[in-house]
């Protein structure tokens, strides 16, 4: 019986040297680095990536495997490299372009950015010592602006109704007792956009249970967010209610100081998102409507 013998060899990259014919060589190895010696040159090969991690930083956010910073706010970012002669900050910013002055060995660290206004694609390049190739990586930053939040995955927008004046025929703020009606498809969410009042209110918007012949009652997820579809509680807990009649209190006043009430910047825009289903779990698209197709919505602005 014949057997196969299997070495598993490191793969190492070497710096380009000539060598003499008939030159003897010699074998020296570290933890992760080897050397070969000859009669005439010395060649350091590597075992390693000379970048072996970049990535976002402290002040940016991870929203489903992509990086977000605020406009115009620092954040960092991380990288670790190893037995390199010199890295480059390429592309992103003015404050990212410049050498990084990393000698020969391995670091963890971290380089701050000033800010950015657009996303913005940071790139280092890196060469190891008397080797021509260089390495580069890159990281992308986005912008985050108020609509970085990403609505459920299993669930989709209903495009219709898709403004609070459609159902009212009056601005936000202004519908006091002025019942709106619609239905809601299964595994979908409705985003109402309005803006908020200039002039200082304080009101409340009250959810009673979906008539049978719109398909019946079933609890709802109400949240106010400046995104289309955000059902986490970006604006503060109080601007997200839930419940079988929930009722989402708001106030545009400035200087309203109740933690009980959503605070709502006067003349921006703002999103209504209803979702029927309380199972945050299974990301809203279970609902117990009697209907097999859709849910009523049904609710009234008051004081």
């Amino acid at each position: 019986m014949k057997y196969l013998l299997f070495i598993l060899i490191p793969v190492f990259s070497c710096m380009a040297q000539d060598i003499l014919p008939g030159s003897k060589v010699y074998i020296d190895t570290t933890s992760t680095d080897m050397r070969i010696k000859t009669t005439n040159s010395m060649l350091q090969c590597y075992a390693d990536e000379p970048i072996s991690f970049m990535s976002c930083g402290a002040g940016t956010t991870d929203i489903q495997g992509e990086c977000f910073a605020p406009p115009n706010t620092s954040f960092n970012i991380d990288y670790g490299v190893t037995s390199v002669a010199s890295c480059v900050g390429v592309d992103g910013t003015p404050d990212w372009q410049s050498n990084l002055n990393i000698g020969m060995g391995s670091i963890n660290t971290s380089k701050s950015v000033n800010g950015i206004t657009q996303d913005t694609t940071f790139t280092m390049n890196c060469q190891r010592p008397n080797v021509a190739t260089v390495y580069s990586e890159s990281v992308t930053v986005k912008v985050k602006g108020p609509c970085s939040a990403l609505p459920p995955i299993n669930i989709s927008r209903q495009p219709n109704p898709d403004e609070f004046f459609d159902l009212t025929m009056l601005p936000f703020g202004s519908a006091t007792g002025v019942t709106a009606r619609f239905s809601l498809f299964k595994n979908n969410y409705s985003s109402l956009r309005f803006t908020a009042p200039v002039q200082a209110l304080t009101k409340k918007i009250f959810f009673e249970n979906g008539r049978p012949d719109d398909g019946g009652p079933a609890p709802y997820t109400v949240v106010i967010s400046q995104c289309p579809g955000d059902f986490t509680d970006s604006l503060g807990s109080s601007c997200k209610v839930s419940g079988p009649t929930p009722t989402l209190r708001w106030t545009s006043d400035v200087n309203n100081t109740s933690n009980f009430r959503c605070k709502l910047e006067p003349g921006e825009d703002y999103y209504i998102n209803i979702v029927h289903s309380l199972n945050e779990g299974s990301g809203y698209e279970v609902t117990d409507c009697n209907s097999t197709a859709r849910c009523g919505v049904l609710f009234a602005e008051l004081f």
